[in-house]
């Protein structure tokens, strides 16, 4: 709370800063001069914050000596379950995530986020890399190794921009920390696979050597393997030597946009447009396909009344929609029907050219014989 209302008093004293016509006086100088010390207090209290959070993590949440025993020889709970040291961190992450988006400013959010992400991925990589373990305790290894990856690509989007990011592509060009975060992983999966697979298996794999192993070998460039191994429900198929985004499928690659997209802590408009326009507008026309075969008695549509006034909502447009369409109902009525056409055919004809007209927004709307009522033609 404290850290959201310093963010808020800094951003009132930049608004009113830049909406004042004085330039060079006294006064201006003490706004300018509370404006950097409020960011100052922000940026000092996002270090503590990020720094008690790893504390306590590290000191409390990834200690359990029941499930941390590696050398005991009975099996963990009749090896039917992991331990509750991965299932805790899990927890309180996904907690802690839900806090920052709600009370700290976005960028500062997702910075705090990612440094407890990196901090505790780096002693649960270090910790499931070195134990020795009895053969009990064997399959328990292997099941925190591989819970804690679906975990982590969970919680991944929340700090990525984009699905490049996400999937591992481009890392040289990335920040330090999402690099950590991906090498630490693959470390994990090696760490998984070695761990997990049959003697058998590992010996016709690795008997010419660990060097020419396709673990070993650094994608620097290429799609990070664990990503594909933990998000199974997007890569139906195993993907092989992908340098670029436009290399993956239609529905993987939206699926991966959407995924970031869905876990940003505040909406972004920039990523939403992408995703609605990219791969020829798919996801657009799936949108529009639905709603002219849903929306009923276009003819008998009766339009927003004029002259309505703003109700001082963010981005209000003063037309009246957020007045009259409640959005959180199960079923959508004629009039968000209507808004969504509406919105679509907006998005057509102000970023699409001639041939995406012609091929693609067009075609869609001739199957439907009263589509010209959609307009309001008659």
């Amino acid at each position: 709370g404290t850290i959201g209302a310093a963010s808020l008093l800094k951003n009132c004293l930049w608004s009113y800063m830049q909406s004042t016509t004085t330039t060079k006086s006294s006064y201006s100088e003490q706004l300018q001069s509370s404006l950097k010390k409020y960011q100052e207090m922000a940026e000092a209290l996002a270090e503590r914050l990020l720094d008690l959070h790893c504390r306590l993590l590290s000191l409390y949440i990834l200690q359990d000596a029941e499930s941390l025993d590696w050398e005991n020889n009975k099996p963990f709970f009749e090896s039917e379950r992991g331990s509750y040291v991965i299932q805790m961190w899990w927890l309180y992450m996904q907690g802690t995530k839900e806090d920052l988006w709600n009370t700290v400013p976005p960028k500062m959010a997702q910075r705090v986020f990612s440094g407890m992400l990196n901090e505790t991925l780096t002693i649960l990589t270090v910790r499931y890399g070195q134990i020795t373990s009895s053969e009990c305790r064997s399959q328990l290894v292997t099941v925190d190794i591989s819970n804690l990856l679906l975990c982590i690509a969970q919680l991944l989007p929340s700090i990525c921009d984009n699905a490049e990011q996400l999937i591992g592509l481009y890392l040289n060009n990335q920040s330090k920390i999402l690099r950590d975060i991906h090498s630490k992983c693959q470390e994990l999966l090696i760490c998984f696979v070695l761990r997990g697979a049959p003697l058998d298996v590992l010996h016709k794999v690795f008997r010419k050597g660990f060097d020419n192993c396709e673990l070993s070998k650094s994608r620097g460039h290429t799609l990070s393997p664990w990503i594909a191994f933990s998000l199974q429900n997007i890569f139906k198929e195993s993907p092989k030597n992908v340098t670029k985004i436009t290399e993956l499928p239609d529905n993987t690659a939206i699926a991966l946009e959407f995924l970031v997209l869905l876990n940003q802590p505040q909406p972004n408009w920039a990523l939403l447009l992408k995703v609605c326009c990219m791969r020829n507008f798919n996801v657009l026309l799936i949108i529009l396909q639905e709603s002219l075969a849903k929306f009923n008695n276009p003819s008998d549509f009766v339009k927003i009344a004029p002259n309505c006034t703003k109700c001082n909502g963010f981005l209000c447009t003063g037309d009246g929609i957020c007045k009259s369409v409640e959005w959180k109902t199960s079923f959508l009525k004629d009039q968000q029907y209507y808004d969504i056409i509406y919105a679509i055919s907006h998005i057509f004809l102000t970023i699409g050219n001639e041939s995406d007209l012609a091929t693609l927004f067009l075609p869609v709307l001739r199957r439907n014989e009263n589509w010209g009522q959609c307009f309001d033609r008659n």
